[in-house]
């Protein structure tokens, strides 16, 4: 819902609050309780971090226990997908001899990206020696543990 919608309704729940307090149906001061609606309209997101923060996290990712943790970053921040997008991966997502990698974006429209040496390399090693030895097709599981 919009925040004028929510702000009405917030008008409206402090205004039968103080007729509740009006009428000694409720304690004094329970109106102040009631929080503004957040109305974030000139904030604004950093649209990018800056490299060096990059290459902080995944510097943050090194050793044989963080491989999924490198290999996930690494998707995000140098190929440029989504949370979801990542989540959604399964082998058959990735053709390793041309060297691409298949999304699904809106309205199920097929879109290839470039695997590039960095994130193949971060990839392979998590496949090899970081994800458990588990039949499902998902590229990235919940856990990071061997079997």
């Amino acid at each position: 819902m919009s925040v004028a919608r929510l702000k009405g309704i917030g008008v409206a729940i402090r205004a039968f609050l103080r007729f509740l307090i009006a009428t000694g149906r409720c304690l004094p001061g329970l109106d102040h309780a009631m929080p503004d609606a957040a109305g974030w309209r000139l904030a604004s997101i950093p649209r990018f971090l800056p490299e060096a923060d990059i290459a902080r996290i995944i510097a943050a990712c090194d050793g044989e226990r963080r491989l999924r943790d490198r290999a996930i970053i690494l998707l995000l921040v140098r190929l440029g997908l989504r949370a979801s997008e990542v989540a959604r991966l399964s082998f058959d997502d990735i053709d390793w001899l041309q060297g691409s990698i298949r999304l699904y974006g809106k309205g199920r429209r097929e879109e290839l990206l470039p695997l590039t040496q960095e994130v193949g390399d971060a990839l392979i090693a998590y496949l090899e020696r970081g994800r458990a030895a588990l039949p499902a097709r998902a590229l990235f599981l919940t856990e990071n543990v061997k079997v």
